[in-house]
């Protein structure tokens, strides 16, 4: 958004049709002027007909609902009872469903979800007004003001509840390494492909691994298992880097350190904005 303001906050103060007619010469430093002391940028082109930044701007404000709705969706799925990987610490008083007493139904993730997508679809609407005619447009500045009108409060909303939300949104670690547990082996498929790959080729190794886990399906015999007793493999792979491989442990890749370094550009921004 701070790059877009110095093509959103522009004066343009040029007359009628943006020719500074009335006043002269004296036009643009008078429009200077009256720009510093609206702490406004001026504009090259004073026309009335430019409505492309406030289209971007409200643009810009819609992807505050694409980014938050994918998060809210996410964490909506990942409340379900099947997977059940967070909850919301709503606390002991608040009724999780009304007709199924074990449930504990998403109540603050739903608001957040319905103004994201709410949020999302201005963008649709304002990209598809027509474009203004050579002098101006009524027309289309009102119906521009008017979906600013409603997009600036949204969009405060939403923030406003997206905040609200990661910090009552609480995870269920047990139920994550169960999840996490009950496919870890299909987790290592990667790695083990890209470690073969090296001796066998990719293709050749791609094809192996994707043999022995459509085996592991058909069959009640686990994959470690077929691994374990594929010559091809074992020629290739010792048991301790097998053991490796396939160690849940290792299944995490740099989730950790990218977590991390998001997490601190966050606090970056965030410093730099608060100043």
């Amino acid at each position: 958004m701070m790059e877009l303001e110095p093509r959103l906050f522009q004066l343009r103060f040029g007359g009628a049709i943006g020719g500074y007619h009335s006043f002269g010469e004296s036009g643009p430093q008078m429009s200077e002027k009256l720009a510093a002391k609206l702490n406004l940028v001026p504009s090259l082109v004073p026309n009335r007909t430019a409505i492309d930044p406030l289209i971007e701007y409200i643009t810009k404000l819609s992807m505050i609902g694409v980014a938050t709705g994918r998060v809210a969706n996410e964490l909506y799925l990942s409340m379900t009872e099947e997977i059940g990987e967070f909850y919301e610490g709503l606390g002991p008083k608040v009724v999780g469903s009304s007709t199924m007493p074990q449930k504990s139904n998403p109540k603050i993730i739903i608001e957040l979800r319905a103004r994201s997508n709410q949020l999302r679809g201005k963008a649709a609407a304002v990209l598809i007004y027509p474009s203004p005619s050579h002098e101006g447009d009524a027309a289309v500045n009102r119906e521009l003001a008017i979906t600013l009108e409603e997009t600036c409060p949204l969009a405060l909303f939403v923030v406003a509840k997206f905040n609200s939300v990661l910090s009552k949104i609480k995870p269920n670690r047990e139920r994550m390494k169960v999840n996490f547990l009950a496919s870890h082996e299909m987790m290592a498929t990667e790695g083990l492909m890209m470690r073969l790959a090296s001796d066998l080729g990719r293709s050749a190794a791609h094809d192996l691994i994707h043999d022995l886990v459509a085996k592991a399906a058909q069959s009640e015999t686990p994959f470690c298992t077929l691994l374990r007793q594929e010559k091809t493999v074992t020629d290739n792979l010792s048991s301790v880097e097998i053991d490796a491989l396939m160690s849940p442990e290792n299944k995490t890749g740099q989730c950790v350190e990218i977590a991390k370094a998001a997490a601190a550009m966050g606090h970056s921004k965030a410093r730099m904005l608060l100043g």
